[in-house]
């Protein structure tokens, strides 16, 4: 069993990605766990520091998912489809959407360390995709105009919009969206 910071962070992770920030609260979390808001205030005396936990857990996150990617294959392609497969599993089974994805649409309503701790994550993330693409660019196996970080800021785009698009229309669409954005990117 989790401690009950870890618990707290579990939950207001769930909260983030099922709803956004701005719209639970300690008493959401409190709720939820039966506990006080004062447990919670004991380990975050503010959201803000709570929300700076879960950035840091969602880098971890991160961290732990590139490297086993990485670990599985030295395909560039099997490493990209590891990579959305692993997002379309949190958007279908789990019915939540990416906690990068969520802040950034607040950017304007978070504190400013939150909106450092966002652009944080998301370069770091990013920066993994380049890697990727990179490599796939190199052994003939991807194409693509520009630079790998160049591709890797449309891919997160188009990733990300994907994402919002499949849950509030059709889950399809991120499926499809997908496919079109590998497409362009396979030597013909």
């Amino acid at each position: 069993m989790a401690n009950r910071k870890e618990q707290i962070v579990e939950t207001a992770a769930e909260l983030l990605q099922t709803r956004v920030f701005s719209a639970f609260s300690y008493q959401d979390i409190a709720d939820r766990l039966g506990i006080t808001k004062a447990a919670i205030h004991s380990h975050y005396r503010t959201k803000e520091m709570l929300g700076i936990a879960l950035l840091e857990g969602t880098i971890g996150y991160l961290k732990e998912m590139h490297f086993n990617i990485e670990e599985s294959t030295d395909s560039s392609w099997d490493r990209f489809n590891a990579y959305v497969e692993n997002t379309a599993n949190m958007v279908f089974e789990e019915n939540k959407i990416c906690p990068v994805c969520v802040l950034q649409a607040e950017h304007n309503v978070i504190p400013e360390s939150m909106q450092k701790g966002v652009s944080h994550v998301y370069n770091y993330n990013r920066e993994w995709m380049a890697k990727i693409l990179k490599q796939g660019r190199d052994k003939g196996d991807m194409i693509f105009n520009g630079t790998p970080e160049d591709q890797a800021l449309l891919v997160m785009a188009t990733i990300q919009g994907a994402i919002m698009s499949a849950r509030a229309e059709n889950p399809e669409t991120f499926r499809n969206t997908i496919e079109q954005l590998k497409n362009t990117m396979k030597p013909v």
